[in-house]
């Protein structure tokens, strides 16, 4: 070992504390403040001993001598360890808030991510290296400063440049559909169901099934209402409601044939009303109306879509 040069010796640290005290030889005074801290917490056993070969310590007595009679050299890892326990030990209210703040950046990226457009985000988070740059600048005290300013302003046009570029333009507004409202259904009201024993199977059925159409679950009351059509093919206020579902679900091709067959029934006055709106739907407004006129002066809802009707196509 050269004499006269400094050197940070750690419990029983051979060469590799030799290295690192000779990169550290010009912070004498960080060494310093660095290096008292664990001696007043345990004695230099726990933390760092600075001093010369040549037994001149440039530091009290109290922190350097006692290390002299540590025991056997350990390994370049244990070296790393007591650093560890340095470092933690100086900085640890910043390594807590640096630890809690990274994960919420990632957070913030994936909320942003859910409010504007993806393609929009990832340009927008490099602007970090931009700010990396100029805290690089201003508070480590990097080189070039003006070269990095640059490449940094040139991203940011660059950044620029692909949000503006690919943003979506607004589209133009549409006219508005004065018929729209024709389209609209309303579901019928549900009878008043039996509530006494019954061993009968479609009536079971017909019960369950207006667990799903109360709740506006159409696509589940569709298969109900069809299934106690397949116990009883008489029991038309269950085909009824099978077209209603299926009109509220706006599966017009499949609720044509089911309200066709209500057309010579009790409920044909009922089912023209949804019938109209159907044949709306498929682009047959002079079907619709024929079919609402039919029942216009015994059934409300299909009077009302004629008037409807008459009033919106003028």
């Amino acid at each position: 070992m050269e004499s006269g040069r400094s050197f940070i010796q750690l419990p029983g640290v051979g060469d590799a504390g030799d290295r690192a005290g000779r990169g550290l030889d010009r912070n004498r005074t960080q060494l310093r403040r660095r290096a008292t801290l664990p001696a007043r917490r345990g004695g230099c056993d726990r933390g760092l001993d600075v001093g010369r070969s040549d037994g001149d310590a440039p530091f009290p007595d109290s922190i350097c001598r006692p290390c002299a009679s540590n025991g056997p050299r350990t390994s370049h890892q244990s070296w790393r360890r007591n650093e560890t326990r340095l470092v933690w030990a100086l900085e640890r209210t910043r390594l807590l808030w640096i630890g809690a703040l990274n994960p919420l950046s990632y957070i913030l990226v994936l909320t942003a991510l859910t409010l504007a457009p993806p393609h929009i985000v990832p340009p927008m988070r490099e602007i970090r290296i931009v700010l990396g740059a100029i805290l690089g600048a201003k508070f480590l005290g990097e080189r070039q400063p003006k070269r990095r300013l640059i490449g940094a302003a040139i991203m940011v046009l660059g950044v620029l440049c692909l949000t503006g570029c690919a943003a979506d333009r607004p589209p133009y507004p549409r006219a508005p559909d004065r018929l729209a409202d024709l389209r609209v259904a309303f579901a019928p009201s549900p009878p008043e169901l039996r509530t006494d024993d019954t061993d009968d199977e479609a009536e079971i059925q017909f019960r369950a099934a207006f667990v799903f159409y109360r709740r506006g679950q159409w696509n589940y009351a569709v298969p109900a209402f069809a299934e106690v059509v397949d116990y009883d093919d008489a029991r038309n206020d269950a085909r009824f409601y099978w077209a209603a579902s299926l009109v509220m679900a706006e599966r017009n091709g499949e609720a044509l044939p089911v309200l066709e067959e209500l057309l010579e029934t009790p409920f044909e006055m009922r089912a023209r009303g949804l019938l109209a709106r159907v044949l709306f739907r498929q682009g047959k407004p002079a079907e619709a109306r024929e079919a609402a006129a039919t029942a216009a002066r015994e059934d409300f809802d299909a009077a009302g879509w004629i008037a409807r009707y008459d009033l919106l196509s003028k």
